[in-house]
């Protein structure tokens, strides 16, 4: 899915897809790969349920994952997942721009109206990039993190209501105007 001028594409995850070169120096992607591990839809292929994402860039370079899990339509809520775990590849706007992109195809292609996500209260670059794409705290959670204790942020964001669905309606010039031109209306259905 290309919008406008953005950086950064998102490619529907085949089946079976090479992960990429994973930064395992990184303390935010072990973490990320773990949480992925025990997640209960990591075995889910309904694409109603679970929607998942490669992050690359328009030049085809992957970058990361991003996701929507735990799809509830009836509802209108998803949450969000997304790693970069490319080298080279956090801190430069690409993840911004990502969340973005996926906050766009929740709301437009899968008509949702709040998107959720989890993070840890330490992860201050994820943190401040939710931030800038408008989430907020929604709550606090401490849980153990191997030998440590780790609190978890719960952010969520209200994308409003989709846009009722249009179509043009066409109709001819009235002897008054001057133009020739047909007026164009566009009528919520």
């Amino acid at each position: 899915m290309v919008v406008r001028d953005a950086r950064v594409i998102l490619v529907p995850c085949p089946r079976n897809v090479s992960q990429g070169e994973w930064d395992e120096t990184d303390p935010e992607v072990r973490r990320y790969r773990e949480e992925a591990a025990m997640s209960p839809f990591r075995e889910t292929t309904d694409r109603r349920r679970r929607q998942l994402f490669l992050v690359q860039t328009r030049s085809g370079r992957l970058l990361g994952q991003a996701e929507l899990a735990d799809i509830r339509r009836g509802e209108g809520v998803a949450e969000l997942r997304i790693c970069l775990y490319a080298k080279g590849a956090r801190g430069r706007g690409f993840g911004r721009e990502a969340v973005l992109e996926l906050l766009r195809y929740a709301r437009f292609r899968l008509s949702l109206r709040k998107v959720y996500l989890r993070v840890y209260a330490d992860n201050d670059r994820a943190v401040a990039c939710y931030r800038k794409c408008l989430f907020k705290v929604l709550g606090r959670v401490e849980r153990r993190d191997g030998d440590r204790r780790a609190t978890v942020l719960l952010m969520g964001r209200d994308l409003g209501a989709a846009p009722a669905p249009q179509k043009v309606v066409w109709r001819a010039s009235s002897a008054r105007r001057s133009s020739t031109a047909p007026r164009t209306e566009v009528q919520s259905i």
